[in-house]
């Protein structure tokens, strides 16, 4: 679901690796945190990487990421969400789910959306959250920061999740 969810919110230049470095540096806080050298040093690593795209991909793009780089970002941040969770623990489940962001919920509400309206979930169309952003008349640079604050929202939310159930104060 999460590599196909970044690929979901390539439909504008910057959007997906934007909400991609916004949850690598939320993965970067956490694997300080709990001194995790191995998801730090997979977060720097891409975090970089993504810096240097967004360089070139920011509006107007010099370069593009592609269904490939998609895909390898959101495996990425998929293998770094399983290295946070814990099993039988809802907290520690959301907590992942929520740094990833706007690509997972937008995807998962695009799959029902498609399914509901008896299209394939295969087949693209625009009527994703930025898109719909767009449509009402939102610049794409307003509405990648529209997204990024969603992002930054989400991202900041799983990571009181994650720090408040490691800390023993949550029974979920």
């Amino acid at each position: 679901i999460v590599i196909n969810s970044v690929n979901y919110q390539d439909g504008i230049n910057g959007l997906a690796g934007g909400l991609v470095f916004i949850s690598l540096i939320g993965f970067t806080l956490l694997s300080f945190v709990f001194a995790n050298d191995f998801t730090l040093s997979i977060s720097f690593i891409s975090l970089g990487a993504v810096l240097a795209l967004l360089i070139f991909n920011f509006p107007p793009a010099k370069i593009f990421m592609g269904d490939s780089g998609a895909y390898s970002l959101g495996f990425i941040l998929a293998v770094i969400a399983m290295m946070f969770s814990k099993p039988f623990n809802i907290a520690s489940a959301m907590g992942p789910i929520f740094i990833i962001g706007l690509p997972i919920f937008d995807g998962v509400f695009t799959n029902i959306r498609r399914i509901v309206n008896g299209k394939s979930i295969f087949l693209g169309d625009r009527s994703h959250f930025y898109d719909r952003l767009l449509q009402k008349g939102f610049s794409t640079k307003k509405t990648l920061v529209i997204c990024c604050f969603f992002q930054l929202l989400s991202v900041m939310l799983g990571l009181i999740l994650i720090l408040y159930q490691s800390h023993g104060n949550c029974m979920l």
